[in-house]
């Protein structure tokens, strides 16, 4: 849902929408963040302590010379796209 979201802002003007290579970014970003989180988990089940593990997690994952690891500035991107997400959820739960 939250994707669809953010592709409905796509071209609205005003400071208010996104650009189709800023959503491609951002879905990216999003999807590389949840792919290292236990599928089994729902949204409502990330608590404070789960997002802390997260965050942990994606930047232990940081590594320049590992072919493997994250460069510092993707799992930052990882891990601003995930809390967007949150706090969208947050909104749209509270409403």
């Amino acid at each position: 849902l939250y994707l669809e979201y953010r592709k409905g802002k796509i071209g609205i003007e005003g400071g208010q929408g996104v650009n189709d290579k800023t959503f491609s970014n951002d879905s990216r970003n999003l999807k590389g963040a949840l792919s290292l989180i236990d599928q089994r988990l729902t949204i409502d089940t990330l608590d404070g302590d789960a997002i802390e593990r997260l965050v942990d997690d994606i930047m232990r994952r940081v590594s320049a010379s590992s072919s493997n690891g994250l460069s510092e500035r993707t799992a930052n991107n990882y891990i601003c796209e995930l809390r967007r997400m949150l706090n969208w959820a947050e909104t749209a739960r509270a409403a």
